[in-house]
């Protein structure tokens, strides 16, 4: 059984959060971009069997939704 391991998270003080995970197997490895903010829960998964692939796209969607958030965060 593979556990889920956070590669980053950036999280407020209200438990609002943008994180970027994966599953600890060697190939083929899984990652999920999650971010909740008040009502809203949205991840995203990225599962071809290429893990680079995975780890490259889901690394690029979570850059961009941690600026997206923190710039909302900041705004409030």
């Amino acid at each position: 059984m593979n556990r889920i391991v956070v590669v980053d998270r950036v999280m407020t003080e209200d438990g609002d959060f943008v994180e970027l995970t994966h599953n600890s197997a060697q190939q083929g490895r899984v990652y999920r971009v999650e971010i909740e903010m008040g009502f809203i829960h949205w991840n995203e998964w990225y599962t071809t069997l290429d893990g680079e692939l995975n780890a490259r796209l889901a690394r690029d969607k979570f850059i961009e939704l941690k600026a997206k958030f923190i710039e909302r965060k900041e705004m409030a």
